[in-house]
């Protein structure tokens, strides 16, 4: 569970579970916990294309907006951003049953999710985990 800094809890696993639907995308993951938001870090599939395509870019943000559509105004997706790779069980970022890690995803996507979080000035005080 993720809560907030507002005091909101939110369940990361329903949430990365409704982009199970959108074909393109891999994994998601949820941040936010002590945060003002909710934010995810996203993975494509490999058949999906680059990271760098225009097109997969505004079909991520399509994606996006459409789980959001499902969401309360708290558990909403404020920010994201696609990573260059999938999650893997070889990295440690996945367990074999290919659940997310999420301490080592946290630590080896610190400075991402920092980025994600930059315009929160209390951000930067505030323990990412």
């Amino acid at each position: 569970m993720v809560v907030t800094s507002s005091g909101r809890k939110i369940y990361p696993a329903h949430i990365e579970s409704l982009f199970k639907t959108e074909p393109l995308i891999s994994h998601v993951f949820l941040i936010g916990d002590r945060l003002p938001y909710p934010a995810a870090l996203i993975t494509l599939n490999p058949a999906a294309g680059s990271p760098a395509d225009p097109k997969v870019v505004e079909e991520v943000r399509r994606a996006v907006a459409r789980v959001n559509r499902r969401l309360p105004e708290f558990e909403r997706i404020h920010k994201y951003r696609i990573l260059d790779r999938d999650f893997t069980i070889e990295d440690g970022e996945l367990t074999p049953t290919l659940k997310p890690r999420r301490a080592r995803i946290l630590e080896r996507y610190r400075a991402v999710i920092e980025e994600l979080y930059a315009d929160k000035a209390t951000t930067k005080d505030k323990q990412l985990s």
